[in-house]
């Protein structure tokens, strides 16, 4: 199979009557009113809004300009349906969105966020960034949930995610722990954990536009609950260990994608984080 161009095709506002006097100008000129009401040259940095279940908002500092933009977006969504989806089709096809998750589990925000913005602006979703302290509670219904939507997200171009370690690994936690917990003289040689990436795989050829895709690595410790003794706290290993273990699984993940998709071209960099150690939130149903 011959490689195909990675880059996706521009947004372009259609004529929909629903949009009131704006349907009056050409979308040539509505984009032009976008470019100016709607754009940020920096990301949107999203976060949960804890006194509202399902709801996101701005994390605290960010600046007046993005408020204004994010004002803007809902009152223009209130002319009209057709205005709302045209606009927001237009705010996510060209901006950056990066979802922080603090210390709340991350595999219910993503998802939910995902859900959240809706079926027309996952597919024009330009860069995805998923981002937070790295923790979650072992769901499979959800894990499946989370591949099926970033499997919709079909023009997006780069996508950066940070998963616990042990949840990417979830498959074949006996290994991995044997692995990690190896007591003995440096370099540990012993067999790496044989990790199912084919999800991964999957999401990475269902992006057809995908560029870059970044996987983040990381092995969390909860203080608060080594400090009360209701966890262990996670033993010191070698860094190069956990390097060991990204190289292979960006290894596997290259493969993957060529034999399901021969000639892609698509830049594949996992990375191992290192610990992250702070308390806890739990987010419970939310």
């Amino acid at each position: 199979m011959t490689a195909t161009s990675n880059t996706p095709p521009p947004y372009t506002s259609t004529n929909t009557p629903g949009l009131g006097i704006l349907a009056r100008l050409p979308p040539e000129i509505r984009n032009t009113i976008y470019s100016i009401l709607l754009s940020s040259p920096s990301p949107f940095f999203v976060v949960r809004a804890v006194q509202t279940a399902g709801k996101f908002k701005l994390r605290e500092w960010t600046d007046k300009p993005q408020h204004d933009i994010l004002a803007t977006l809902q009152a223009l969504g209130y002319v009209s349906h057709d205005s709302r989806q045209e606009t927001r089709t237009y705010f996510y096809s060209r901006n950056d969105v990066l979802v922080l998750c603090y210390g709340y589990e991350y595999l219910t925000i993503f998802v939910r966020w995902l859900e959240k913005i809706g079926t027309e602006c996952r597919a024009v979703l330009r860069k995805v960034m998923l981002s937070g302290c790295m923790w979650y509670q072992p769901s499979q219904p959800l894990t499946q949930r989370l591949h099926s939507l970033l499997c919709e997200c079909s023009n997006t171009r780069h996508l950066n995610i940070q998963l616990n370690i042990r949840h990417f690994c979830e498959s074949n936690l006996p290994e991995l722990s044997a692995y990690l917990n190896y007591m003995g003289p440096e370099p540990h040689d012993g067999p790496l954990p044989r990790i199912d990436v084919s999800p991964w795989t999957q999401v990475i050829v269902a992006s057809k536009h995908l560029e870059t895709f970044e996987l983040g690595l990381v092995l969390s410790a909860d203080n608060e609950m080594v400090r009360t003794e209701r966890r262990l706290n996670v033993q010191e290993f070698s860094e190069d260990r956990g390097d060991a273990l990204a190289r292979d699984v960006e290894q596997r993940l290259r493969v993957g994608v060529q034999e399901i998709c021969e000639g892609r071209d698509v830049e594949i960099r996992v990375r191992y984080k290192g610990r992250d150690e702070r308390k806890y939130y739990l987010l419970g149903l939310w």
